[in-house]
């Protein structure tokens, strides 16, 4: 099998929202105020079983041409002076100034590392996004509330939509630290 070598400034492993976001994030070097941000396009989010491909596909479309490498699997990370050597399944060799692990729970990047496996925590978190049917008049700030075994917070996303957390730790098995009822 021939071998390729590519030499990178920046090497993000993991393809995921993760990965791409961090990816558009360097690509760009800017982050947009949410208070002055200006909208470019929007994109309809309400089929949640397509979420994840939509926002896949919307942050690989705005990367260049050739960022992304499909189908690349890491097998090993060596070091290489102040530089790291990134193989690949393929029998490439990338060699990079900057590696940065996105690749998630069974992270390659995380193993060479020296990182533990991951283990559960006893910790419980949902996450959504709520598209109201007016504006909510939420300030752009993010809100974090907490109490007894318990973080929630909510960050407006635009005049009509907000991002929310909610994560608990119950102190006895089944135990929720209170319950959250809508109107119908």
């Amino acid at each position: 099998m021939e071998t390729t070598k590519i030499i990178e400034d920046v090497v993000i492993v993991g393809g995921g929202i993760a990965g791409l976001s961090t990816a558009l994030g360097l690509h760009r070097n800017v982050a947009t105020s949410l208070i002055t941000g200006q909208q470019i396009a929007t994109t309809s989010f309400r089929d949640k079983g397509k979420l994840r491909k939509l926002l896949l596909e919307a942050l690989a479309n705005e990367l260049p041409s050739g960022t992304i490498r499909y189908l690349s699997k890491v097998v090993a990370i060596e070091e290489s002076g102040f530089s790291k050597v990134v193989h690949l399944a393929d029998g490439t060799t990338i060699k990079t100034k900057v590696l940065i692990g996105c690749d998630g729970v069974n992270s390659v990047v995380a193993k060479w590392l020296g990182f533990k496996e991951a283990t559960y925590t006893g910790r419980y978190a949902i996450r959504g996004c709520a598209e109201l049917e007016s504006n909510h008049n939420f300030e752009p700030l993010l809100m974090h509330f907490f109490g007894k075994g318990f973080r929630a917070g909510a960050v407006p996303c635009d005049e009509k939509t907000v991002h929310w957390f909610f994560t608990w730790t119950p102190t006895i098995q089944g135990e929720f630290p209170f319950v959250l009822s809508y109107p119908k």
